[in-house]
Order: structure tokens, then C-alpha cells, then sequence
């Protein structure tokens, strides 16, 4: 073995092991970003579900152009339901809820959506809510419900007791019978 080959060979595993501990670093340095990150939306969550946990201050326009705001509503039980008129999920949720005669209780809720205003009066009057004055249809342009209330999924239900404390949030698509037990055990 002549002293170049000694020099090859060491190289090859010097190389090896430089390989090797890159290796091991990206992965320690991707494992901790991955952690960081976890431990970050686990703060986020937190500190959103301590500002939902009472009714948050918003403001929105009615699909009759008047204002809204959270002040405006003294008491409850509420149902905050976020939509989109297009939606199919959200379509069938509000079949059910006004087939269930939900809002002929004394339940107030509150749809609320960021779809174009010609888009929602189309589905407000195919569902005929003008006929439920328990029934409040918000148009969010500025897409502030989603802010405030971090729903980015759709539909999603925020179920209030009578002093407007957050009881449940049902995240998707859910029965009215669901929805229903939730509210009635707020009463």
C-alpha cells in the first residue's frame, strides 16, 4: 500500500464522517424547528381560546346593511354559526337547523360569513330566513370573524351560554341534534 491509497482512504472516511454528522445536525436542526413550532400553536391556541371564551367585540353588517355589534346582545344561550352560501356542508346544516325549529326557540343565532353580499342574499332568501327573526345573517368583508375567532374552517358552530360564555365549538359539518343538546344545556 503505497501512501497515496493511505491518503484516498482517509479522505473517503473523513468525508464519510462529515457526510454523516450533516446529516445528523439537519435533522437534529429540523426536529427542533418542528418542535418550536408545535410548542408556538400550542401558545396561539391557548391564547385564543382564552379570547373566545367570552363573546369577543365585532361588528357587522346585517344582510339588511344595518350594524351588529357583540354589545348589542345582552344575553343568551347564542349559536354563532360561520358559512359560506356555497358550501354544501353548510347548506345541509341550515336545512337541518331549520327543519329542526331551532330558531323558532329562544335561541338567537348568528350567521356570519365573508361571501359576496349577492351571494348570501341568494341563499337568505332560498332558506326564507326573513321569516326567523331569531336569525341574523352578518356579512364579514373585512374577514374579521376568521381573526378574531380563528375559523378557517368551515361551517363552524361557537355555542354561547346565557351569559355568553363559550360552551362549545364544533369544528365541520354536525346534526342539529348535536347542536341542539349543546344549546339546551346552556339554558
Amino acid at each position: 500500500m503505497d501512501c497515496s491509497d493511505y491518503v484516498f482512504n482517509n479522505k473517503s472516511k473523513d468525508v464519510k464522517k462529515v457526510i454523516r454528522i450533516s446529516v445528523i445536525v439537519i435533522f437534529t436542526v429540523l426536529l427542533l424547528i418542528l418542535v418550536l413550532g408545535i410548542i408556538n400553536k400550542t401558545k396561539d391556541y391557548d391564547k385564543l381560546a382564552t379570547s373566545i371564551k367570552r363573546l369577543p367585540d365585532f361588528s357587522f353588517l346585517t344582510i339588511d346593511k344595518d350594524t351588529l355589534n357583540s354589545s348589542d346582545i345582552l344575553i343568551g344561550p347564542l349559536l354563532i354559526m360561520h358559512f359560506n352560501p356555497e358550501c354544501e356542508h353548510c347548506k345541509y346544516e341550515t336545512k337541518s337547523i331549520l327543519e329542526s325549529k331551532l330558531p323558532l326557540m329562544h335561541y338567537r343565532v348568528l350567521m356570519v360569513t365573508e361571501a359576496p353580499p349577492d351571494s348570501v342574499k341568494k341563499f337568505y332568501d332560498a332558506f326564507e330566513l326573513y321569516k326567523y327573526p331569531s336569525i341574523s345573517v352578518l356579512l364579514d368583508s373585512a374577514y374579521m370573524f376568521s381573526e378574531k375567532f380563528a375559523s378557517r374552517i368551515i361551517p363552524s358552530n361557537y355555542i354561547y351560554n346565557r351569559n355568553l360564555e363559550l360552551v362549545k365549538l364544533l369544528k365541520g359539518e354536525y346534526k342539529p341534534e348535536t347542536i341542539i343538546k349543546y344549546l339546551t344545556e346552556c339554558d
